[in-house]
């Protein structure tokens, strides 16, 4: 699952920056990066196509 690869690569002292056009999605990886003891940041936008 792509938690378990953002906690390992943070772990080894990486940055990770995932990209998603869903704001669900953020929410989700939120809760379980959280669920994993990680902190993380999001940045959210709104945009019509």
């Amino acid at each position: 699952m792509i938690v378990n690869s953002i906690k390992k690569s943070v772990n080894h002292g990486s940055l990770v920056i995932v990209i998603t056009k869903r704001n669900e999605h953020i929410e989700l990886l939120a809760k379980l990066i959280a669920d994993k003891g990680l902190t993380m940041q999001a940045l959210m936008m709104a945009y019509e196509s």
